[in-house]
């Protein structure tokens, strides 16, 4: 967050090396001794989760320009110059079906 507030800021590898340290050291501590708090927290992670997803949808939905179903489901468009619509289309879903696999 430093590097990208104040890019003059240079930073060394050691203190990367030491943030990376004290992260795997809260992570250890929080495992050891905070086991039995786990399963609270993440059933109110998964709360936040599901609330925060559904902020988003409804966000998106109400704010996004809205066109004709006919359009949306009948216009395509060959935006990468492929050389065809239906290799477009199929490169165009690889990051749909990338983001489906896990």
């Amino acid at each position: 967050m430093i590097a990208v507030n104040h890019p003059s800021y240079d930073s060394a590898r050691w203190q990367g090396t030491f943030l990376v340290f004290g992260s795997v050291s809260l992570v250890y501590i929080s495992n050891v001794w905070g086991a039995k708090a786990l399963p609270h927290v993440q059933n109110w992670l998964l709360v936040i989760h599901v609330f925060a997803f559904f902020s988003v949808i409804i966000c998106l939905w109400v704010t996004a320009e809205h066109q004709p179903a006919s359009e949306v489901f009948t216009q395509f468009t060959n935006g990468g110059n492929w050389s065809s619509i239906g290799l477009s289309l199929m490169v165009g879903q690889l990051s749909a079906i990338w983001g489906l696999i896990g």
